[in-house]
């Protein structure tokens, strides 16, 4: 998953000074030369972390990236090239990165846009992020319980939720979101000194996974979109004939009275339109950053998810899909249709680069362009970059500003799924 930067190491820094003849050094030029050396890290050191978005990489090998200046070691630094939180299924997840407990990894991209990573002495930065992984197990939430599910079941696979899949990872009942979580989210929005933004949450059910994003992400102003809180009758009637889930949450009523927990079809564009309005646009609001597809898991809602959040999503935010899972069978799920069709035509879109500046239209219109070649001109112009795991994907947002856009550019086209081959591969 092309998440990383490679950072190469900088020449090493001459210390010619040093390197001379140590007989001809009396030991005062010698403590001199070292004090001087100490400064002057030192002084780059201050100036590294008043940059938000300067890298800063520090292990036995020292880095540190200034801008002009640069002092390296000849030591490789390859080890940074990829985050330190993603985790494979089985084992936890943590911030420290691969140089152990003196060091946490951050990939500075969240509010930035930047890529850097950044090695940071923990001694320097003392709050600790949140662990999604460690959120989940004490919550008992199917987003990360795969990792705990999985060392059961491959001791007796009769055990296993799912037994009959080939793949090992995939006989778990749970998911092991943990990974893309904490890559995305941790660095800078799971911590304690994080500015105040919004997430949003589509699919409440229960309530765990609320609690779960309140707990992970603590200066979270959390809403979450729920269907079965309408009130008891026919579907036909805008209402729910299968019991309040919702209801089951020691949290419920407070969230209803505070206006955390919003009663309607999570893919209605009018309900949608409604609460965006009133609730998540209203000026005292912070930034949107998060929005959390967790709803029916059924390919056409979660392609009208897609479609009405990204552009409204602040610069740098992040829209993650989960459920994306074939069914118990292997075969194809209601949500296989996201993978097959939706996610390629915007992958396409995503390496689109048009043809000449007279043949689009003006950048900062509400559809970039009327080129024939993009599948999706409602959302290529807000999207930076795709990224997947097993069974889940984040999208995330370029620096464009947030934008609320007309039904038309905020819905999935009509034929959207029908369409995907044609776009793809033109047959």
């Amino acid at each position: 998953m092309p998440t990383s930067n490679n950072h190469e190491p900088a020449p090493a820094l001459p210390m010619a000074t040093l390197q001379g003849s140590r007989s001809k050094q009396s030991p005062s030029k010698r403590v001199v030369l070292i004090v001087a050396s100490l400064l002057m890290i030192a002084i780059l050191l201050f100036r590294s972390f008043s940059t938000s978005d300067t890298p800063i990489m520090l292990s036995s090998g020292l880095m540190l990236d200034t801008g002009n200046s640069q002092i390296s070691s000849t030591r490789s630094l390859s080890a940074l090239s990829s985050p330190s939180s993603s985790s494979s299924p089985g084992s936890s997840s943590s911030s420290t990165g691969k140089h152990g407990d003196v060091m946490s990894l951050y990939l500075n991209h969240a509010s930035t846009g930047s890529s850097h990573y950044q090695l940071i002495p923990e001694c320097l930065d003392p709050i600790k992020p949140k662990d999604f992984l460690e959120v989940g197990r004490k919550l008992g939430s199917q987003k990360v319980m795969g990792n705990f599910e999985l060392e059961e079941c491959q001791e007796d696979r009769s055990r296993c939720a799912r037994s009959q899949q080939i793949k090992e990872t995939c006989r778990t009942w749970s998911f092991y979101y943990d990974s893309i979580y904490n890559q995305w989210l941790q660095p800078k929005l799971a911590r304690e000194d994080a500015e105040p933004f919004q997430a949003v949450e589509i699919g409440f059910f229960y309530g765990t996974g609320h609690e779960a994003l309140t707990e992970f992400l603590p200066k979270a102003e959390v809403h979450s979109l729920e269907i079965s809180c309408l009130p008891e009758g026919p579907r036909e009637e805008g209402k729910w004939p299968w019991g309040n889930f919702a209801a089951k949450s020691n949290q419920y009523d407070n969230l209803i009275a505070n206006k955390r927990l919003h009663c309607g079809d999570a893919y209605s564009y009018g309900f949608l339109r409604s609460i965006y309005s009133k609730h998540i646009h209203r000026p005292d609001a912070p930034p949107l950053r998060v929005v959390v597809e967790d709803g029916s898991h059924q390919s056409r809602h979660m392609a009208a998810s897609l479609f009405f959040w990204i552009p409204r999503l602040e610069p740098g935010g992040m829209f993650f899909v989960e459920g994306i899972r074939p069914d118990d069978k292997g075969g194809f799920s209601a949500a296989d249709k996201f993978k097959t069709h939706i996610v390629p035509q915007v992958m396409k879109d995503l390496h689109w680069c048009g043809s000449t500046a007279e043949e689009t239209a003006d950048d900062n219109s509400d559809s970039n362009n009327n080129d024939p070649d993009l599948c999706f001109p409602q959302l290529q112009p807000y999207l930076k970059g795709v990224h997947c795991e097993m069974h889940i994907c984040v999208f995330v947002r370029n620096d464009r500003p947030a934008a609320d856009p007309p039904r038309k550019l905020s819905t999935v086209p009509p034929k959207a799924f029908e369409n995907a081959s044609k776009c793809l591969f033109g047959n």
